[in-house]
């Protein structure tokens, strides 16, 4: 089974990182929707910076945004081939020294293997393909349901 994620982190230095995993067809929305939700809220701020990366089972093409090069998001280039590993997501943060104040994951709720360091910061998940997903930590909500659920 493959799997697809996007994760948002509002980082406590108040940039973001925009994160995302991309290999399934029943995704390929999200390629235009994301860089089109990303560049709009980017342009709702003045000075600003938001990191974005691509993962699998490590993070691919770390790139920063900012309120000067915000048009080349849209140019931002997908890479990842298979797999779902939030852990190194979460690893790749620790490494990198970032600390979001809420980590908002886009995924179709099938990760591979662990749904990641629960006691690293605040998560929410954002499902679409599980109707029944049971994340075991934070808050979730099913995209196509508009239902919202606190985790176990």
């Amino acid at each position: 089974m493959t799997n697809n994620s996007l994760k948002i982190n509002r980082n406590k230095d108040g940039t973001f990182t925009v994160e995302w995993d991309q290999q399934d067809a029943d995704w390929s929305w999200m390629n235009n929707l994301t860089s089109k939700e990303i560049q709009g809220i980017m342009e709702t701020f003045t000075n600003y910076k938001i990191h974005v990366h691509c993962f699998d089972t490590e993070v691919y093409n770390p790139q920063t945004f900012d309120s000067d090069n915000l048009d080349e998001i849209t140019d931002y280039e997908i890479y990842g081939g298979g797999g779902t590993d939030f852990d190194c997501i979460f690893n790749y943060l620790k490494r990198e020294g970032r600390v979001p104040n809420r980590l908002i994951v886009f995924t179709d709720g099938y990760p591979f293997g662990s749904w990641g360091d629960e006691n690293y910061c605040d998560t929410t998940w954002i499902i679409h393909g599980d109707p029944e997903p049971n994340p075991p930590f934070g808050t979730w909500a099913i995209y196509d349901e508009h239902k919202h659920k606190q985790a176990a």
